[in-house]
């Protein structure tokens, strides 16, 4: 009798602590609203234009030795900037985002022999959407072989975030008040509001040969770069109390 009182005294102290460890995973008890409640979704949106362009550009070149790789590449890449400067682009505004130096070996040689070296520095220019055309065709007709990432954005974005997130409360709370008098209820306070914000988009391509857009020398033509309009948008997710 004893060994079974024990047993059901273990059984009621494991139950017990296996509810305090479940407390302990799932953390606080969920919130529960007294009376009824109305979840609306607030919207708001604007069409944009960009004002702000990033390219990313840079010179690979290859060498028997290390130090004629690097002399080429940095003579290279100290033309390249130069030529973007010209184009009245600001010294903070041009940033080196990317630099190596790798061997190169002949794989069709068992074993692979190596056969040089390959620098590479890669910088990114920040400037406007009219001028980034100019940017890429600088770069290549002074010795640029690589082109990546070209973004566009808008200088202002937390900005119009900011009152996008103010004009989409306001549309969940006419949507909230249309819903309670439909239900002839008075609309309460907010009890739970959340949002997410759909930023703008950004265009990303990588441009691999300056031969492919026209640039192999001479004075080439710049790469068409059309910005259009782009969506940013914020949805906000609303509980109200209906009195």
């Amino acid at each position: 009798m004893k060994k079974e009182n024990l047993i059901v005294g273990l059984l009621v102290v494991s139950i017990l602590v296996s509810a305090v460890s479940l407390y302990g995973v799932f953390g606080r008890v969920p919130k529960v609203f007294k009376g009824e409640v109305v979840n609306v979704t607030g919207v708001a949106k604007v069409d944009v234009k960009p004002d702000t362009a990033y390219v990313t550009l840079g010179v690979s070149t290859t060498e028997v030795t290390v130090q004629s790789a690097l002399d080429k590449n940095s003579a290279s890449v100290v033309k390249v900037i130069d030529a973007i400067k010209k184009l009245g682009v600001k010294d903070e505004d041009i940033q080196t985002s990317n630099f190596w130096v790798n061997p190169r070996y002949d794989y069709n040689k068992q074993p692979a022999v190596q056969t040089g070296y390959t620098a590479a520095n890669d910088v990114t220019v920040k400037t406007t959407p009219e001028k980034v055309s100019q940017v890429i065709l600088a770069g290549a007709t002074n010795g640029a072989n690589n082109f990546y990432n070209f973004i566009l954005k808008v200088s202002n974005e937390e900005d119009i975030k900011i009152t996008l997130m103010a004009q989409a409360i306001d549309d969940a709370k006419k949507k909230a008040e249309a819903i309670a008098k439909g239900a002839n209820k008075t609309l309460g306070d907010f009890k739970v509001i959340s949002y997410d914000y759909v930023p703008l988009a950004q265009n990303s391509s990588m441009l691999q040969s300056r031969a492919a857009y026209g640039m192999g020398g001479g004075e080439g033509y710049a790469p068409p770069v059309s910005t259009g309009l782009n969506e940013i948008s914020v949805n906000v997710y609303v509980t109200f109390e209906l009195e």
